[in-house]
């Protein structure tokens, strides 16, 4: 019998909850795995077909069910209770889903292949089909989307299309729907993405986009003042240049201040931030140890810095611009979501003509 380690013993046997296990190459995963599985079978009385075991190669499929096989056939030598279970278990290992996840999708839509109104016969697109297929019905999306002349749609070209082409905005449609068939509901998610920059003053606290600069900033406030508060205790320290004291400690203050005009609201932040006023180093004689001088500054500078990149970036517009800024985008990006939408049903147009699939096909039908 095999000697696992506590934390081996504990994967094998946990039951009840989620597990991830992360363990270096070599530590024996798959040992542990196949163990698992075994002990589900024969001590939890879990028939192998009802299980779902997915690997990332058909190679590691075909190992893992070796494996299992070998390891429930040990099991008929040394459980003799309950032979007849064992060896049932051996039998439905031939139709036990041991694969990869796309294998196990491929045979799922190919059992239920009405429900989704597909071919049976579809075959799978390699990579450079699929590509081709997908060069050729953005082609004709812009084409049709040139012909109608939409002015959202020019402006969107206008606006993220190459000065000479419009390729870099071919491949912003080709990358964001790539990512978007990450997703359950692809144009669905899209579209969400598109209603977050639909906002007003009014719910500007409540957005995304608000909620993201604001945690953003408390990051890099806390950073700067931990970088002040150090730079405080090297002015502090023996032979430290203490003359720097009073522009770090009033620094410490005003990154206090703006933590907590952060907590108070977005616009009360900027608003302070706006008024920030930062003091010089008095000077420092060379009776003070350099490099604690020049750490103090480094450290102070850095701080400083992050406070400087906060307000240019974010007081350089009123609110008020911020949202018509929105305003004005939002029905530039409808006019992608057009667009996006328009290629995925061609997309999907030109696969249903050749009879084929891809592998996101594949995982969303299943």
């Amino acid at each position: 019998m095999t000697d696992w380690t506590k934390e081996q013993n504990e994967a094998i046997v946990s039951r009840g909850s989620n597990l991830l296990i992360s363990a270096a190459a070599g530590s024996g995963k798959t040992a542990v795995l196949v163990e698992r599985i075994v002990r589900l079978v024969v001590d939890d009385k879990i028939d192998i077909d009802k299980l779902l075991i997915v690997t990332f190669t058909k190679a590691a499929a075909g190992e893992m069910r070796e494996r299992i096989a070998l390891k429930i056939a040990e099991e008929l030598e040394v459980n003799g209770s309950d032979k007849e279970h064992i060896r049932k278990q051996l039998t439905l290992l031939n139709r036990a889903n041991i694969s990869t996840l796309h294998a196990f999708c491929m045979n799922v839509v190919k059992s239920h292949f009405h429900f989704i109104g597909i071919d049976p016969s579809f075959r799978m697109a390699d990579t450079t089909e699929s590509m081709l297929m997908k060069i050729e019905a953005l082609d004709e999306v812009f084409e049709e989307f040139y012909e109608e002349g939409d002015r959202c749609f020019l402006q969107l070209v206008d606006s993220y299309g190459g000065s000479i082409d419009d390729n870099k905005l071919q491949e912003m449609v080709m990358k964001v729907y790539n990512f978007s068939m990450s997703q359950p509901e692809p144009i669905k998610w899209v579209s969400e993405k598109i209603k977050m920059f639909d906002i007003d003053k009014n719910d500007l606290s409540e957005n995304i986009w608000i909620e993201t600069i604001v945690k953003s900033s408390k990051i890099n406030l806390i950073g700067a003042l931990a970088q002040l508060e150090e730079a405080k205790q090297i002015a502090n320290s023996p032979n430290g240049p203490d003359p720097y004291l009073l522009a770090i400690e009033d620094d410490i203050e005003i990154t206090k201040l703006l933590l907590c005009k952060l907590e108070s609201g977005f616009e009360i932040f900027v608003d302070t931030l706006r008024d920030v006023k930062q003091k010089r180093l008095s000077s420092a004689s060379k009776d003070y140890d350099e490099v604690l001088k020049e750490n103090v500054k480094e450290l102070r500078n850095k701080a400083k810095d992050i406070i400087k990149e906060l307000k240019e970036g974010l007081t350089a517009n009123t609110i008020s611009d911020y949202v018509n800024d929105f305003k004005y985008i939002l029905p530039i990006m409808n006019s992608l979501l057009q667009v996006i939408q328009a290629f995925d049903e061609r997309f999907k147009q030109k696969k249903s003509e050749n009879g084929i699939l891809d592998f996101n096909d594949l995982e969303h039908y299943t």
